[in-house]
């Protein structure tokens, strides 16, 4: 705006209210073809914006799930492997407000602004506080720069949110005073009605929120006294490509001293002939987790994998479910992308999944 703004200001006529003063300048700057151009351009512009917008709200959506402030169902993905509720959830609210409120430019942009300045001082002052912990951990002076760098930007946009909420507050800022308390009232009800989700499911919440609200490197968690992964469901399939899953489920279950338990199902056609192949490789791989110091038992099941996995998981109550995302060879049908979305999408367990290459 610094470097467009002063050339839209001679162009156009700030106080036409009919016509924005984008269009006003597009229209005197480009000829009639190059201004239909330069509109297809800004439809796309706002419908990246839009995409934008739906995949934020699928990673807010997923951390509120872990975290029980939303039904699982909100999580799920359709056939398209799209999170498509929240975005649903979206067309409605606009759907609404248009309604309500009607197509008033002034009113969407001040609904806009405000939302961008609240999300930027988030951003902002949840980048400071990390920063400020790492500067504690090992002072470093570029870390010292950029966390005072920081906290200027956290003020300045704070600053600007509050000004927009002063100036905007009649125009559609007002609006937040009825979305916010709504979306508490909501976010307590499922979490009374839900329960307080085990801490791991709640580490896992917060961490799906600080990717969103400030991406950085994924740190790995210290285990400590309020996380507990006594026992841990492994799907195999017998597959090569699905033991790549075995190096991680080691380091984790001595990490927490877990009990590993590992799990085949043979739905397919006539796979009963390879319950005792299967049962026999089960058995050579739990004997290898023994030979780790690691406690291991296995189940062999003729039930659909996905249905068994969440079956399992529940009868057996375990604390995370570790799965290798895609396989080839074997029955692979347990380790096919489908099978492990729709346990993500539908349990209640914490899911570790770890991509693996076809061998």
């Amino acid at each position: 705006m610094l470097v467009v703004g002063p050339a839209i200001l001679n162009l156009a006529d700030p106080t036409n209210e009919h016509v924005s003063v984008f269009t006003q300048t597009m229209d005197q700057i480009l000829s009639g073809p190059l201004a239909i151009l330069g509109t297809l351009v800004g439809i796309a512009v706002l419908l990246s914006a839009a995409a934008a917008s739906a995949q934020g709200l699928q990673f807010l959506f997923l951390g509120l799930k872990y975290r029980h402030c939303l039904p699982s169902v909100f999580g799920q993905r359709n056939k398209f492997e799209v999170a498509d509720k929240p975005v649903w959830l979206e067309v409605g609210l606009v759907s609404i407000t248009f309604l309500a409120f009607g197509t008033n430019e002034e009113t969407y942009l001040a609904i806009y602004a405000a939302w961008v300045f609240i999300l930027l001082s988030m951003t902002g002052w949840a980048a400071a506080k990390l920063l400020g912990h790492e500067l504690r951990a090992e002072f470093v002076a570029s870390r010292l720069a950029a966390l005072v760098g920081t906290i200027q930007a956290a003020m300045l946009t704070s600053g600007a949110t509050v000004l927009i909420f002063t100036e905007r507050f009649f125009d559609g800022a007002w609006t937040y005073l009825i979305f916010l308390p709504i979306l508490y009232a909501l976010f307590s009800f499922f979490r009374q009605r839900l329960g307080d989700p085990p801490q791991i499911e709640e580490r896992l919440g917060r961490e799906i929120f600080g990717r969103y609200l400030y991406p950085t490197e994924t740190k790995a968690i210290e285990p400590t006294k309020d996380v507990a992964i006594k026992k841990v469901l492994v799907p195999l399939d017998g597959s090569d490509t699905s033991e790549q899953i075995l190096p991680y489920v080691r380091a984790l279950g001595k990490q927490f001293d877990s009990e590993v338990l590992l799990l085949s199902a043979l739905d397919a056609p006539g796979a009963e002939e390879y319950k005792d192949n299967i049962e026999g490789y089960l058995d050579n791989v739990v004997s290898d987790l023994e030979k780790a110091s690691l406690a291991a038992r296995s189940i062999v099941t003729g039930a659909e994998p996905a249905e068994t996995i969440l079956a399992v998981s529940e009868s057996e109550a375990v604390d995370l479910i570790m799965i290798a995302k895609h396989s080839r060879g074997g029955l692979d049908r347990f380790m096919l992308g489908s099978v492990a979305d729709r346990v993500v999408q539908q349990t209640k367990v914490p899911v570790f999944l770890v991509p693996v290459v076809a061998r």
